[in-house]
């Protein structure tokens, strides 16, 4: 079996510097000289910032970052999980041919204490990051953590992220929004041309949201707008720019589920929270002025599980002309080739150089 997958093989990781950054952090603001001290704390913060982060957006106005436990919480539990989330999500753009010309200037709406910004930074030599949140402790923290790559440019702006942006100043070459338009609420039709007017003509928007039904069928909608007023060109998740066959069923959505090199500390603090750190799961959109490359060859991407019925591999793939379809492999596999189709996860883009014939 030939096949050629086109993110598989990377795994996120996450850098030591930002864990021991986080810890020293925490050691200070709560005054003590382990994690071990503060895990009970830290363990019911973490564990209340997760049912916010899955509330409605009227519950998320408050400014969880003027505690200095919610913020550690987050600084050591969800900051590195938006680190990771946002490596995979620029390792597959960059790998499907985006080349961004000059240092990229990147624009974060929503930025928090600045994960997805640093994360898509380290791709790039001298980039330049502008981030927008309404937190002042969120920001003053990320200002700190710039600090971090010398030769980061680096300023912020407190206030809202659709009033700042109505009237841009200049273009960026990347926007991000990490989990941050699910709390803020946008209409589809107003963000597009909003984020495409401050999009220079080589750029790239990418949202991120989290895995629930009902962000990421906002994200599908979103595309499938895109798909027919022709004013952006989907990057991702879809191979193709037609309408979402997942939306259209209706019984199924689109999302990631990750394998990721987790910190130690992550680690430890789930040790009685007994949550699936070991994967990340998101949903996402990626979003240019100028067409993708055309994938040559038979493609898809993997929107289920891998399942073992009997001697034979099953699973379900959104084709690169726009169709979703049920796979089989009949043909004998070597116990190498199995296992690895068996890693496969939600998410991967796999090629087929050949064509359909090896599936049914």
């Amino acid at each position: 079996m030939q096949y050629a997958i086109f993110n598989m093989q990377y795994l996120a990781d996450y850098p030591r510097f930002l864990e021991d950054w986080w810890i020293n952090v925490t050691l200070d603001l709560l005054g003590c000289n382990s994690l071990q001290e503060k895990e009970h704390q830290l363990v019911q913060r973490i564990q209340g910032l997760s049912d916010r982060f899955t509330k409605e957006r009227s519950e998320l106005v408050e400014d969880y970052f003027t505690d200095p436990a919610n913020l550690c919480a987050y600084g050591l539990f969800f900051f590195p999980q938006s680190y990771a989330r946002t490596q995979f999500v620029m390792q597959e753009i960059l790998s499907r041919g985006w080349k961004p010309s000059g240092p990229v200037s990147i624009l974060d709406l929503g930025s928090g204490a600045g994960p997805a910004s640093f994360s898509a930074a380290s791709f790039f030599n001298a980039p330049r990051v502008t981030a927008i949140d309404r937190s002042t402790v969120a920001l003053s923290h990320m200002k700190k953590i710039a600090s971090l790559w010398p030769q980061l440019e680096f300023e912020c702006h407190v206030g809202d992220l659709w009033r700042w942006i109505k009237k841009p100043d200049r273009k960026w070459d990347l926007i991000l929004a990490s989990f941050s338009f699910n709390e803020s609420g946008f209409s589809i039709r107003q963000t597009t041309t909003l984020l495409a007017n401050a999009l220079t003509e080589r750029g790239m928007i990418i949202v991120m949201e989290p895995a629930l039904r009902s962000t990421s069928e906002t994200l599908e909608a979103w595309r499938d707008h895109i798909s027919q007023q022709g004013d952006l060109q989907i990057w991702g998740p879809c191979l193709h720019h037609r309408l979402c066959p997942l939306l259209k069923e209706g019984k199924f959505w689109c999302h990631e589920v990750r394998s990721w090199r987790f910190p130690a500390s992550i680690a430890f603090l789930n040790r009685h929270l007994y949550r699936q750190v070991h994967v990340l799961k998101f949903s996402f959109l990626a979003l240019g002025k100028q067409a993708p490359p055309a994938v040559s060859s038979f493609s898809f991407r993997l929107i289920s599980p891998v399942f073992r019925q009997r001697k034979k591999l099953v699973f379900t793939g959104c084709t690169s002309d726009g169709e979703k379809k049920e796979f089989r492999m009949n043909r004998p596999l070597t116990k190498e080739g199995r296992n690895q189709i068996q890693n496969w996860e939600r998410g991967d883009v796999v090629s087929f150089p050949l064509n359909q014939e090896r599936l049914s």
